[in-house]
């Protein structure tokens, strides 16, 4: 696969997640929901956008 095609199907990835959120819960000793917060899925994913093609083609 082309290196823009990649590009290309990461972005649009990007843009269909916009609006998502991950929940992160911290639980206390006693398993207990301590604290809820949402973190944006688009925020969670920027960091390894440039990584994510060379993982792919460790996986194959």
């Amino acid at each position: 696969m082309a290196p823009e095609m990649e590009h290309k199907e990461m972005q649009a990835a990007l843009k269909a997640v916009q609006g998502m959120a991950v929940e992160c819960v911290v639980f206390d000793q006693a398993d207990r929901p301590k604290r809820r917060h949402l973190l944006p899925l688009a925020g969670l994913l920027k960091p390894v956008q440039g990584g994510v093609s060379g993982l792919i083609a460790d996986a194959s």
